[in-house]
C-alpha cells in the first residue's frame, strides 16, 4: 500500500459555508467583520468565507487590507461564459477575489439533483479558470468505514475523471447523515475515512490534496476533531459559521495566537 505524503505541516483550512444566510447585507458585513477580527493571527488565506452570491462583491471590498480571510464561492456553473440566464461566470468570481469554489455539496447532489457528470464539468472549469475546486464527497447513510470508503472512491473516480493528476484541488468529507446537526460523527470515524481518502489519492494523484471534514462541527466538539489534525486538514463549517462567538472560539483553537 502506498504511503500518503505527510500533511501535518499544511496550514489547516477553515471554510465558512453560509448557505442561504444571513438574510441581510448588514448582517453579512457584521458577521464577516467579527470573523476577520478573530482571524487576525491566522496564516494568510487560511479562513475562507463562502457567502451567498449577492454578498460576494461587498464582502470582497470589506476584506481588502487584510490577509487571513479570503473568499470562496458556494457554487459555480457547468458552462463557459455564454448568454445563460441565472448563471454566474468564472470571470466574475475571479474578479471578486474568489480563490476556491465548493462543488458537489450533498445539498446540491440530492436536493438540486446535480449529477457526477455535472460536478466533473464544474471541477474542470473551476481549475481552468485559476481557482481551486473544493470537492465535497460523503456517504448517504451511516455504514462501516470500509463501505463508506468504497462509496467515496467511486464519487472521486467519477467527479475528477479526466482531471490532470498534477492539478491542485481540495476535498471535503461530509457524511450526508451528519449534515445539519441531526447526528454527530465520532471524530475517530471521520479520521479513519479521511486517512483512506488520503491513501486513495496517493495512488491517483501526484500530490495528496487537503482533506477537510464537514458535518456538525461546532465550538464544543472542535477539540475532539483537532486531536486528529495530522489527518484532518481543516473544516467545512455550516451553521456554526453563522455564530461569531462560536467562530472566534474555533479560530483560536485551530490557529492560536502567534
Amino acid at each position: 500500500m502506498a504511503q500518503r505524503k505527510a500533511t501535518s505541516l499544511q496550514t489547516p483550512l477553515l471554510v465558512c459555508n453560509w448557505k442561504m444566510n444571513p438574510q441581510s447585507l448588514r448582517e453579512a458585513r457584521a458577521l464577516a467583520s467579527k470573523i476577520i477580527r478573530a482571524a487576525r493571527y491566522a496564516p494568510p488565506a487560511s479562513v475562507l468565507l463562502a457567502p451567498p452570491f449577492p454578498y460576494v462583491a461587498p464582502l470582497h471590498a470589506l476584506l481588502k487590507g487584510q490577509r487571513a480571510v479570503a473568499l470562496a464561492a458556494q457554487n459555480s456553473t457547468a458552462h463557459e461564459q455564454r448568454a445563460l440566464t441565472g448563471e454566474v461566470s468564472y470571470g466574475m468570481l475571479a474578479d471578486m477575489g474568489v480563490s476556491r469554489v465548493i462543488v458537489g455539496h450533498s445539498e446540491r447532489r440530492y436536493i438540486i439533483g446535480e449529477t457526477d457528470k455535472t460536478i466533473n464539468e464544474k471541477v474542470a472549469l473551476i481549475h481552468a479558470h485559476g481557482m481551486t475546486p473544493l470537492l465535497c464527497v460523503g456517504e448517504t447513510k451511516k455504514t462501516t468505514p470500509a463501505k463508506a470508503l468504497a462509496f467515496i472512491e467511486q464519487q472521486l473516480v467519477r467527479d475528477v475523471a479526466g482531471f490532470d493528476k498534477r492539478a491542485h484541488f481540495s476535498i471535503a468529507y461530509e457524511p450526508v447523515w451528519a449534515i445539519g446537526g441531526s447526528k454527530e460523527v465520532d471524530p475517530s470515524y471521520a479520521a479513519h475515512v479521511i486517512e483512506g481518502i488520503h491513501v486513495f489519492c496517493a495512488h491517483h494523484f501526484s500530490s495528496v490534496p487537503r482533506v477537510l471534514y464537514g458535518g456538525s462541527v461546532h465550538c464544543k466538539n472542535i477539540d475532539d476533531f483537532l486531536y486528529y489534525r495530522d489527518t484532518i486538514n481543516g473544516f467545512l463549517i455550516g451553521s456554526a459559521s453563522l455564530r461569531a462567538q462560536d467562530m472566534t472560539i474555533i479560530i483560536k483553537k485551530i490557529y492560536g495566537k502567534r
